[in-house]
């Protein structure tokens, strides 16, 4: 199945890209979050550099980064939001 992908600011330079759609094989399913986190690091390895401020959401829902072994389910044309660091003022 394709999942879609949004990299807003730092991570849309990082990723070089601004949209992108990665394609999740039956056996990787259902993603725990850091599943998902390692094979969107090694499909766009340069968001590494900030993997540990990412935030990322499913379909307009936060993942929690903080619980990596929590499962979320994908379907096809399912939208991941990779957002970095944001802050204030």
């Amino acid at each position: 199945m394709d999942v879609n992908l949004k990299f807003l600011a730092l991570a849309k330079d990082l990723a070089g890209t601004g949209d992108a759609t990665i394609r999740i094989t039956a056996e990787e399913s259902p993603f725990t979050v850091g599943s998902f986190l390692a094979k969107l690091i090694r499909t766009f390895p340069r968001l590494g550099e900030i993997k540990d401020q990412l935030i990322l959401a499913h379909n307009l829902e936060y993942l929690d980064l903080q619980n990596p072994s929590a499962s979320f389910e994908l379907k096809e044309g399912d939208e991941i939001a990779v957002l970095p660091p944001v802050s204030g003022g």
